[in-house]
């Protein structure tokens, strides 16, 4: 199936003309952001750095997010924080629940949309339940949903935008872990790249309901395991897996600073005696190990992937 993302300026033209020139021109409206897609697809290099400014503009504003948060959970205290995010979050789903539906009513592959996004729904409850001290890390979704959007105009598949997104942010959080709070007790956060992950999952299902179809290639026809094995995304997961299993068999990556390693996964300690972790507040959550993340990552990347075996979005080219 594919999806072209702009009118041409003549069809724009016309539909305002018509009776029904109002209606048409309301929906236009709705409908520019397609227009925006498509430019963007057309613009490879220029998507790419901004991109990558975007990621950058993240990296480097976090302390002033965290003095946000910290102020917010300060003014509300951290159990009235949670609550006011929760409300919030649950207000968005209903939203979701109404509308995805409705938009998707007549659409082809509607029962595959669908059940992408209860999954995906399902996932960010998991996480927002599990893997969160502090609901204030919502944020992770609304950030890396932009960025996925961004990244999927340059690529445009939803398994490798998915997983580029996720080694985008992995960088993010490894700045944080070994940069910003390198002289603090931490450890590299694997909760938050699930939540990265789940973020760029969001942005891209997005597009796959938004997106207005039409059927004229098979999917089957345009893609294949080979060529996702050859792309970007999966090979700059290779790369990193192969340099970190190279410093692994030299003794040079390590879970704990007691070992003396290159690479510390953890520098706070001691290890954690049980499953789930409870803060003051009452937010029980728990801390994953580099290799429950890791295994995460892999399962919920090769979900998104099959996606781009049944799904095809295709931009327009700009004349």
């Amino acid at each position: 199936m594919r999806v072209h993302f702009a009118r041409s300026f003549p069809e724009r033209s016309r539909c305002l003309w018509t009776n029904r020139g109002l209606w048409y021109h309301a929906r236009l409206k709705c409908c520019d952001w397609e227009t925006l897609l498509n430019w963007l697809s057309n613009h490879k290099r220029f998507t790419t750095v901004l991109a990558l400014a975007y990621l950058v503009a993240n990296i480097f504003t976090h302390e002033t997010v965290q003095h946000i948060a910290k102020w917010i959970q300060d003014s509300l205290t951290p159990a009235g924080t949670n609550t006011l995010v929760t409300v919030v979050a649950l207000l968005l789903l209903l939203v979701a629940a109404v509308m995805i539906p409705a938009r998707l009513r007549h659409a082809p592959q509607k029962f595959l949309k669908i059940f992408y996004c209860v999954v995906t729904a399902a996932f960010v409850v998991m996480t927002y339940t599990r893997l969160f001290m502090i609901n204030t890390e919502s944020i992770h979704f609304v950030q890396y949903a932009l960025l996925a959007v961004i990244v999927f105009a340059v690529t445009p598949r939803f398994g490798e935008t998915v997983l580029l997104v996720t080694i985008l942010g992995a960088i993010d959080e490894s700045y944080q872990y070994w940069v910003l709070n390198r002289n603090e007790p931490q450890y590299l956060d694997f909760n938050d790249m699930i939540l990265n992950l789940e973020g760029a999952a969001i942005g891209v299902l997005a597009l796959a309901v938004l997106a207005r179809p039409n059927s004229d290639t098979a999917p089957s026809a345009t893609y294949s395991i080979s060529r996702f094995l050859k792309s970007p995304a999966f090979l700059m997961a290779i790369g990193i897996a192969l340099v970190a299993g190279l410093l692994a068999v030299l003794g040079e990556v390590a879970l704990y600073c007691e070992s003396g390693a290159w690479v510390v996964l953890r520098s706070i300690g001691p290890p954690p005696t049980e499953f789930y972790t409870t803060s003051y507040w009452g937010k029980t959550c728990h801390v994953l190990m580099p290799w429950e993340g890791l295994l995460m990552i892999a399962g919920m990347t090769a979900f998104y992937v099959f996606l781009d075996f049944r799904l095809v979005l295709q931009f327009r080219r700009l004349r």
